[in-house]
């Protein structure tokens, strides 16, 4: 306990409680001392005093008291609650019980004297603030402080996103309120996790290096709250990071080979699907794949996507191309996942393109180059020509152009389709049409524009390669786009092996679509073992071939009774209207 002498001027006004300890204070600074009267030990209460109790802590007097029997007394909260007493005849201030500075931080008494035979005061009350001096008895604590908080594994280093607010009960701007917060410990260790102060009552939690979920889910760390009051007094709180999922894992593929054949024209709606493997946590963003051309689809020919009930990848065909040769198409495939890849590497994370680091696998898809139908040039015809004019007159010779031209592929012969007044003859190489009558404007088969339409063909000349290795029926039945069909039956009667048959070429083709009927000669020689029979059924406009002699099975045993058969093409027409004015 400190005490000081002052001598101060009565003449104080009395306030009711400490609320007003700064504003007296300050009055009281301000006095001129002109007089003494009162004199006063300044009190300095230690807060949470030790030791015995009362306990003496300062002592009152005033000069107007000589030659008189007087008595002193105090008033205010202070001695309302029992903390404060006076001796009346000498003044002598004591403390009953520890005082708590964190509950009362001063206390505003009221000093008097009476003359004690006539019970008037002596001199003017004295009103005087009492402070508790502070001791560090509290430690600091924390405010705001979550239980758990959530960061996903992606988050890069800097600010985690965790606010921390300390408080410290003793007296403002000392040592004793003045504290720090810090991390005192993390499980796991990595990353770093620090405490980075914001002001002095919150701190912001801060990491350097990255996290990786599939290593450590959730974190530990302890933080401390401490003073610098002497001795030092603290507090702890544990906070649990949980670690949230995101794309550290690329997708897989688990199959790499995939081969197919189809034909140029072709729509495919689902020609294969991949399946792969992710690590991450199914149904989410980072688990969810996303597949994607690498190369060989410049042209837009095929899609793939995801069929998102599987995950699996669906290549389809969604554009027709005609091909002039059969063609290898070699499709790089790749696959990442919706939501951006990262990675957390020596302690770094890593965010480049997901397609960096994709998988990948190569699809070959043969386009098998069907037969086309000759294509005529323009792809109709406007002629005109006089009624009554001599027949047998050239009157237009179209041009055509086979697409397959570079393969064995030709146009063979021209055929007239459509001639309702029968009044056209069509070459059957060259396609010249000639009037073989004279025409009439007033036919019936003229329409109201005085224009006549014919309709000729085009048909190319194509082989059916067929070979053949085993006992039994074999059949053959190929359909072109125009519903052209041609149906070839084979018949060994002898159980033999026809391995070293020549090409068979079909000997007619029929169109469903209206248009034409035809034969084709047979042009290929049959081998002497076998009989061509060339009837023709009208229901299924076929042809047979029968074995004629018996051979030894032994002789055709590498072919281990295994049935081969490859086809080329069937013919192909396409049909040209002409309109011919009169």
């Amino acid at each position: 306990m400190r005490i000081v002498f002052l001598f101060l001027l009565v003449g104080f006004s009395a306030l009711a409680s400490c609320d007003g300890c700064e504003e007296s204070r300050s009055k009281r600074d301000l006095l001129i001392r002109t007089k003494r009267r009162w004199v006063l030990s300044t009190i300095e209460i230690d807060e949470e005093m030790k030791g015995d109790y009362p306990q003496f802590v300062s002592k009152m007097y005033n000069d107007k008291t000589q030659g008189k029997e007087f008595r002193f007394e105090i008033s205010g909260l202070a001695v309302n609650l029992n903390y404060l007493t006076i001796d009346e005849k000498t003044g002598e201030v004591f403390v009953h019980k520890p005082i708590d500075r964190e509950e009362y931080p001063c206390f505003h008494v009221i000093f008097d004297v009476y003359d004690t035979e006539t019970n008037q005061k002596i001199d003017k009350e004295l009103a005087f603030d009492v402070d508790v001096k502070d001791i560090n008895d509290n430690p600091p604590t924390f405010m705001k402080i979550p239980k758990d908080f959530l960061v996903n594994e992606s988050q890069p280093e800097g600010l985690l996103g965790v606010e921390v607010i300390g408080q410290d009960l003793d007296e403002k701007n000392s040592v004793n309120s003045t504290f720090n917060i810090t991390v005192i410990k993390q499980d796991p260790l990595e990353p770093k996790i620090q405490a980075k102060w914001i002001d002095e009552r919150i701190v912001h939690l801060n990491f350097t290096g990255c996290f990786d979920y599939d290593k450590a889910k959730q974190y530990q760390i302890t933080l401390e709250a401490k003073d610098h009051g002497t001795p030092p007094l603290s507090s702890t709180a544990v906070i649990t990071v949980n670690v949230g999922d995101t794309n550290t894992n690329m997708p897989v593929f688990k199959k790499r080979e995939f081969q197919a054949e189809v034909h140029e024209m072709d729509l495919i709606p689902e020609l294969f699907r991949f399946k792969v493997d992710d690590k991450d946590t199914p149904n989410t963003d980072g688990w969810r794949a996303k597949f994607f051309f690498i190369s060989g689809n410049q042209k837009g020919n095929f899609k793939v996507e995801t069929d998102p009930k599987t995950n699996e990848g669906v290549l389809s065909i969604v554009k027709k191309t005609n091909y002039d040769n059969t063609t290898l198409v070699e499709l790089v495939i790749g696959v990442e996942n919706i939501e951006p890849f990262t990675k957390c590497q020596n302690g770094k994370l890593i965010k480049n393109d997901s397609k960096l680091y994709a998988d990948r696998i190569v699809v070959k898809v043969t386009m098998l180059d069907d037969n086309d139908p000759p294509e005529f040039h323009p792809p109709k015809a406007k002629v005109y020509e006089n009624e009554e004019s001599e027949p047998g007159r050239v009157i237009f010779t179209p041009k055509v152009v086979d697409p397959d031209s570079t393969s064995p592929f030709s146009v063979s012969r021209f055929q007239l389709v459509e001639d309702p007044a029968d009044w056209v003859s069509v070459d059957e190489n060259t396609g010249e049409i000639k009037t073989t009558k004279k025409m009439d404007r007033e036919s019936p088969f003229v329409d109201e524009n005085d224009i006549y339409k014919i309709v000729i063909a085009a048909i190319d000349d194509v082989l059916l390669l067929i070979f053949f290795c085993d006992s039994g029926e074999k059949q053959l039945k190929d359909m072109t786009d125009e519903g052209t069909q041609t149906l070839i039956k084979y018949n060994q009667e002898g159980g033999g092996s026809a391995c070293n048959a020549e090409p068979v070429y079909p000997t007619s083709t029929t169109a469903h679509d209206g248009i034409m009927q035809s034969n084709v000669m047979l042009k290929s020689n049959i081998p002497s073992e076998y009989h061509f029979n060339e009837e023709m059924y009208k229901s299924k406009n076929n042809m047979t071939i029968s074995m004629n002699s018996h051979h030894q099975r032994d002789s055709y045993r590498s072919q281990e009774g295994r049935s081969m058969f490859s086809s080329m093409a069937s013919n192909r027409m396409s049909s040209y209207r002409v309109s011919i004015a009169l």
